[in-house]
């Protein structure tokens, strides 16, 4: 039953009750005419901070404190300056500084090493009797010299390298038998000679 009022003329009149507001984060439930207050404030129900926000109330948004500030990582030569905690980025990535590809190593960063294609490969001249194959472009040595390939002197030419045709010393002397070279078969000039000399000897 509501409360009565008495006013001078005898008049009985009921109370008008509170006109209630909803408790919020910080007030408790309150009479909008008179000021009571009913319970408790319903407390803030706070989103942690984040690098770009401050601590905020989700229900009624208020902030505290203030956004924690990002931490940033330097950009790469393929990735963006990125935050370590929210991973935002800003900017844009540093780019590749590419060296050119050599006859033994692809094109590479020389900021992160990192490599794109394949090595050129060498372009080899052919190895000889006395010098190792040579790259043409980087003048890498492979290998050994082939080394030469005798072929023992004889009567007709001396010591020949079969493969370049280089000589060494001198023809050997001639191995005659029975007035001819056993090898050549050249005519001993010596018994051509006594021949000559036995027929002339002969005819007198």
């Amino acid at each position: 039953m509501p409360k009565l009022n008495y006013i001078a003329t005898g008049d009985v009149i009921a109370a008008l009750g509170h006109n209630w507001q909803d408790a919020t984060c910080e007030t408790a439930k309150t009479c909008s005419v008179c000021k009571k207050t009913e319970g408790a404030a319903l407390g803030h129900k706070w989103t942690a901070a984040t690098c770009d926000k401050a601590k905020t109330c989700s229900v009624c948004k208020k902030t505290e404190g203030s956004a924690l500030g990002h931490k940033w990582s330097a950009a790469t030569c393929e990735t963006a300056k990125t935050c370590s905690v929210c991973k935002k980025t800003e900017g844009s990535a540093a780019g590749h500084k590419w060296t050119a590809a050599t006859c033994e190593t692809a094109k590479t960063c020389s900021v992160c090493k990192a490599t794109e294609g394949k090595a050129n490969g060498h372009i080899w001249t052919e190895a000889t009797c006395t010098e190792a194959k040579i790259c043409t472009t980087c003048n890498t040595v492979g290998g050994n010299a082939l080394g030469h390939d005798w072929k023992e002197a004889t009567c007709l030419a001396p010591k020949t390298c079969a493969t370049c045709g280089k000589t060494e010393g001198s023809a050997s002397a001639h191995n005659f038998k029975n007035g001819k070279c056993t090898v050549c078969e050249s005519k001993d000039p010596k018994a051509e000679q006594y021949s000559n000399g036995l027929a002339a000897f002969t005819n007198t």
